[in-house]
C-alpha cells in the first residue's frame, strides 16, 4: 500500500496538475503548428520546453515521492535540466527576431547540455538501483569522490545557465519593447504590457531557481518544498503556457532593415 506523508501528497499533486498542463499546451502547440503551416521558431521552442517540462513532472512523480519508475531512468532528467533556458531563450528570439532562423553558432547553445552529461556521468555509469544511494552500492571512495564533485559542479552549473540565459532573455525583450516603438508611431492597439509582464515573469522565476539552489548547495532549507514546490511548478507552466498558445507571430520581415539603424 502507497503511503504519502503531507509534503509528498502536495509536491505529488503538484507535479500531476503541472503534468497535465504541460500536455495540454503541448497538444494546442501542435495544433497551432497546423494552423500556420510549419514550426517557426517561437512555437517549436515552446514544443521542447513543455515536452521537457511534462519529462521532469514524470520524473517528479515516478522517484520524488512514493512511486518507483524505472531505474534506468533514474538521474537521466537532470542532463536535460539546462534545456529549459535554452529553450526560452529560442522563444524569446522567435518573438523578437524579423527572421528568426537558426545558425551554425547556435550550436554552442548545446555546450550546457554536454557539461550537464559531463557532470553527472559518475553517477550514471551506476547501474539504476545503486544511483539513489550511491554509497551503499559498495563503490571505491575515488568514484564517490567523483560523484560529489560532479553533482555539485552540475548545480553550479545550473545556477550560471540561469543567470547567463535569463538577462539575455529579458535583455532582448526590453530591446523589442524600443523596436516596435521605433516601427509604428501610433501604438493604438498594439498593447506592449505583454512585453513587461513576460520579463517580470523571466526575473522572478530566474530568482527563485537562483536562490533555491545557492541554499541547497549550502546545505540550507530551500524555497521550492511542499506547497511553494507545488505553487511554482504550476505558476511557471500557467505563464509560459499561456503565452505559448496566445503569441502573436514575430516582427514582419520588412522591419529587418529598420531596427538594425542606430
Amino acid at each position: 500500500m502507497v503511503s504519502f506523508s503531507h509534503p509528498d501528497f502536495i509536491e505529488f499533486l503538484g507535479a500531476f496538475a503541472a503534468l497535465s498542463l504541460s500536455l495540454f499546451v503541448l497538444i494546442g502547440l501542435l495544433l497551432r503548428m497546423r494552423d500556420v503551416g510549419g514550426a517557426p521558431m517561437y512555437l517549436w521552442s515552446m514544443l521542447g520546453y513543455f515536452m521537457m517540462n511534462a519529462l521532469d513532472m514524470l520524473d517528479s512523480i515516478f522517484f520524488d515521492g512514493p512511486f518507483w519508475g524505472p531505474m534506468a531512468l533514474y538521474g537521466w532528467q537532470n542532463v536535460s535540466l539546462p534545456g529549459f533556458m535554452i529553450m526560452l531563450y529560442f522563444f524569446v528570439r522567435g518573438l523578437t527576431s524579423p527572421a528568426p532562423r537558426l545558425k551554425r553558432l547556435d550550436l554552442l547553445h548545446l555546450l550546457p547540455l554536454f557539461l550537464s552529461l559531463l557532470c553527472l556521468l559518475p553517477l550514471l555509469v551506476l547501474p539504476g538501483s545503486a544511483r539513489p544511494d550511491p554509497s551503499a552500492a559498495g563503490i571505491s571512495d575515488l568514484h564517490e569522490t567523483l560523484i560529489t564533485s560532479g553533482e555539485n559542479a552540475f548545480w553550479f552549473l545550473w545556477i550560471l545557465v540561469v543567470m547567463i540565459y535569463g538577462p539575455l532573455c529579458i535583455r532582448r525583450l526590453v530591446r523589442h519593447n524600443r523596436n516596435i516603438r521605433k516601427l509604428f508611431s501610433d501604438l493604438t492597439g498594439k498593447d506592449l504590457f505583454w512585453l513587461d509582464i513576460l520579463v517580470g515573469i523571466i526575473f522572478v522565476l530566474a530568482g527563485i531557481v537562483i536562490v533555491d539552489e545557492a541554499l541547497l548547495l549550502m546545505d540550507l532549507p530551500p524555497i521550492r518544498e511542499g506547497i511553494t514546490e507545488m505553487l511554482f511548478d504550476l505558476c511557471q507552466v500557467m505563464a509560459f503556457g499561456l503565452f505559448a498558445l496566445r503569441v502573436k507571430p514575430p516582427m514582419p520581415s520588412w522591419s529587418q532593415e529598420i531596427i538594425q539603424q542606430p
